[in-house]
């Protein structure tokens, strides 16, 4: 069974991945996209998270597009990066705003 093939078993579903700086919060965000979710990325570092969005971006673009349709019809983004600390409830208040306004189907 190739570990790249998205099965869709996440279709239609947004969730937010902290850590995504680290290897395995990195991995779990890619894993996830893989299954069709679409994802937020959450990192205090700016670059990793996007390095994040970008490696998920990639992997979308070998066999699908970038962008996850919702029930509105709107186009959502696969992945986007929220920088932040999700223990901070300024950062995690934004946060949930960013994803409300981003994925409203989700």
């Amino acid at each position: 069974m190739s570990h790249n093939r998205n099965t869709g078993r996440l279709s239609g579903r947004v969730v937010v991945v902290t850590g995504t700086g680290t290897p395995q919060g990195r991995a779990g965000a890619v894993a996830l996209a893989r299954e069709g979710a679409a994802v937020v990325a959450v990192d205090i570092d700016a670059d990793a998270a996007a390095a994040t969005v970008a490696e998920i971006h990639a992997t979308a673009s070998d066999s699908s597009d970038t962008t996850a349709g919702g029930a509105t019809g709107r186009c959502a983004p696969v992945a986007v990066a929220f920088v932040g600390d999700p223990d901070d409830p300024t950062d995690a208040a934004a946060l949930v705003e960013m994803v409300a306004e981003i994925y409203p189907d989700g």
